[in-house]
């Protein structure tokens, strides 16, 4: 279980490998990471598929490491976290349970430990677009008017856009895709990362407004 004073999440408990928490395509909120209490999660992946892991977390009550482990237990790669998010994004070589093991490598602040929240996906490999890389960590900035095309986005791989906009101006942002075939999400955060706006509907196009 979680480490006295550590906020239990839904995960726990997943503290060790034995005990690590499988994952699948999906977003979580509201998880909690100690520095003697660590986080271990396991995806399920082909060879050539696309392995996509993101953590996002409040940077001023600690500092995140995540490490990938190949299906043998043996270490892929380190990844640090750089002002609040880490991103781990890896092409198997190898079918299985690949291993993600987060670990809280400094505690601040004034609470026990930090939360954090993150979002998982594979997937076989996407067709690369002239806006990539544009993951949590370096969204790729775009005008606050206008149309961009010949995008593509993944389940292993969700593209993250930055705009400029001043008190009063509304925004209307539409993306339209093929929706006989799939389903797209849209969601608006505002400077400080709270979202303000979306659109989950299960229809083509997607559009999303705000002021």
């Amino acid at each position: 279980g979680p480490a006295s004073g550590c906020t239990v999440d839904p995960f726990e408990p997943n503290n060790t490998q034995g005990a690590a928490s499988q994952l699948y395509f999906d977003s979580w909120t509201n998880l909690s990471l100690c520095t003697s209490d660590d986080d271990w999660y396991v995806m399920d992946v082909q060879a050539g598929d696309a392995l996509a892991f993101a953590v996002d977390y409040d940077a001023s009550e600690g500092s995140v490491s995540a490490q990938l482990l190949s299906p043998t237990g043996a270490l892929i790669q380190t990844y640090p976290g750089v002002a609040g998010s880490l991103s781990i994004n890896h092409t198997a070589t190898d079918p299985g349970l690949h291993l993600i093991h987060l670990s809280l490598t400094q505690d601040l602040g004034t609470v026990t430990g930090t939360s954090y929240g993150l979002n998982a996906s594979t997937g076989g490999a996407c067709a690369v677009d002239d806006l990539e890389p544009n993951g949590p960590s370096s969204p790729t900035a775009i005008p606050a008017y206008g149309a961009l095309g010949g995008l593509h986005v993944c389940p292993a791989g969700d593209d993250y856009y930055s705009l400029v906009l001043a008190t009063g101006d509304q925004l209307t942002f539409a993306v339209d895709f093929d929706g006989g075939t799939d389903d797209l999400d849209l969601v608006l955060r505002n400077p400080s990362g709270t979202i303000v706006a979306s659109a989950a509907t299960s229809n083509a196009p997607e559009s999303l407004s705000h002021t």
